[in-house]
């Protein structure tokens, strides 16, 4: 991953702050200067903008935060947007000899850099704790890990700082504090994630929705918007994980350790989205109900002044009542009374061949 100036890696290792209380392993964001040539002499084989920090994804608690220490899989920052826009997501799980959880976490791009542009960390001595360096003692200019012109040139000074204090004081937390979306299963976890950037509202042009894509152990594939579970498709057996995923124009495209296949973004002409309410519930950002053909469809390309959705709740006020399938129906009030509480996420099965799903269900999230 990269931005304008920075190459960024993502990866989990034994936490060496933690090591006198045992062993552990964090989740890590590190980067380097994309000019970084390496130093002089000595340093001329090693990285001299080398910077890492922990990310942080887990779940508060009253005592003790739940940690899903260790980092899967990254979404790829989007660099059209301004830094303070830029949000990346992740899937993250609990160790293997431990309670079984996977969480998606989303940080902002502005966080990390934050997190870089802080305190260094150090230890004094081997049974002393992990602790800010003083301004004092780090070297003022240029300070280290900054891009440089010819980082050939840099003082031994920040070259012999920077080799002895990559880490970081500051941790990144994720976005509101906490995971957008938890999975606590024995059987299946979450493996790796993707996502389709700044899919717009048809309501409100100017809002668009990140939907992620996430893989798991048991061969299938979750469309998530809004932390709210939108689709479930069974894509391999449950034997097969899904080990990655790419948004390629309209479709994603899903591989196993010996397989690939392919889906449309979009699934709008379910056969249980036939109605106006039934099609709303779907909550899929890529589908609206049109009013002058009566059939769901996907929005892009569409006079939206002829379209319903709402990606929020589920619910538009333009559908009749009947329109809506039972299941969806009894939550039409709460939707409508309580906009700030949670809403019925609608799940669609489909077989491992993908042919169209045979079955809609409705399920609390």
């Amino acid at each position: 991953m990269e931005d304008e100036d920075h190459i960024y890696f993502f990866f989990r290792e034994s936490a060496v702050e933690y090591i006198n209380c045992g062993k552990t392993i964090y989740s890590r964001v590190a980067r380097i200067c994309k000019n970084d040539n390496g130093g002089p002499h000595k340093f001329q084989n090693g990285w001299t903008t080398f910077l890492k920090t922990r990310l942080n994804c887990s779940v508060p608690g009253h005592e003790q935060p739940f940690f899903f220490n260790e980092i899967q899989s990254m979404t790829p920052v989007d660099s059209d947007l301004p830094v303070e826009d830029r949000i990346i997501y992740g899937v993250f799980t609990t160790p293997d000899n431990s309670i079984s959880g996977s969480a998606i976490c989303a940080f902002k791009m502005s966080s990390v850099v934050n997190a870089f542009d802080g305190d260094f960390r150090d230890q004094d001595e081997s049974n002393s704790l992990w602790l800010p360096i003083p301004k004092s003692r780090t070297p003022s200019y240029p300070r280290p890990g900054t891009c440089y012109n010819d980082s050939r040139a840099l003082p031994s000074s920040t070259l012999n700082f920077a080799r002895l204090h990559n880490l970081m004081a500051q941790n990144v937390n994720p976005v509101g504090d906490r995971p957008l979306f938890v999975k606590t299963s024995l059987g299946e976890r979450l493996t790796v994630i993707a996502s389709d950037a700044r899919v717009r509202d048809v309501l409100e042009p100017r809002n668009k929705f990140d939907v992620l894509f996430v893989g798991t152990t048991g061969g299938r594939v979750l469309k998530i918007v809004n932390s709210v579970l939108i689709e479930s498709m069974q894509i391999y057996p449950y034997h097969v994980p899904v080990r990655n995923l790419m948004v390629l124009e309209d479709h994603l495209v899903i591989l196993s350790d010996h397989e690939v296949s392919s889906i449309p973004l979009q699934r709008c002409s379910h056969p249980s989205a036939q109605s106006c309410g039934d099609c709303v519930a779907l909550q899929d950002p890529y589908c609206a109900w049109n009013v002058l053909t009566s059939e769901c469809v996907p929005h892009k390309g569409q006079d939206i002044s002829k379209l319903l959705q709402n990606v929020e709740f589920g619910f538009h006020s333009g559908c009749p009542e009947s329109s809506y399938s039972d299941s969806v129906a009894q939550n039409a009030s709460f939707h409508f009374t309580s906009p700030t509480s949670s809403t019925s996420a609608v799940t669609i099965s489909t077989t491992s061949s993908m042919t169209d799903p045979s079955s809609l269900s409705s399920s609390s999230t």
